[in-house]
């Protein structure tokens, strides 16, 4: 994950500001002093900052990973597939849809995600 902004500020924003005040953000975690260029005098560099994501971020970092995963996937899929179209029409007539256990599965099927986005 790249960070591009911190409190309003870019990061190329930020190494200039730093620059001007005589300070280094690799030298911060180190703790080197750095000098002022007006005054001559010893100055801590500020201690860095620091990001923390929570689980449940994680779990939607995943997700949209797996999201575009499928989506990658699905560009190589034919648009229509008239085997599977001439198959549904078939299935139709017969009244296969209609069944009990077509129905039962397609409930069992839909109630898997909804359980699954309660977790996210």
């Amino acid at each position: 994950m790249v960070m591009d902004r911190i409190n309003g500020f870019s990061s190329l924003s930020r190494e200039l500001l730093n620059r001007f005040k005589g300070t280094d953000p690799a030298d911060s975690a180190q703790g080197v002093v750095a000098e002022s260029p007006t005054s001559g005098k010893d100055h801590r560099a500020a201690p860095a900052d620091t990001a923390e994501i929570s689980p449940k971020a994680h779990r939607l970092i995943a997700l949209r990973h797996s999201m575009e995963q499928g989506m990658k996937a699905l560009e190589d899929v034919p648009e229509v597939r008239q085997d599977r179209v001439a198959e549904a029409r078939a299935r139709l007539d017969r009244g296969f849809y209609n069944s009990i256990e077509v129905r039962s599965r397609v409930a069992e099927r839909l109630g898997e995600v909804a359980r699954k986005m309660e977790d996210i």
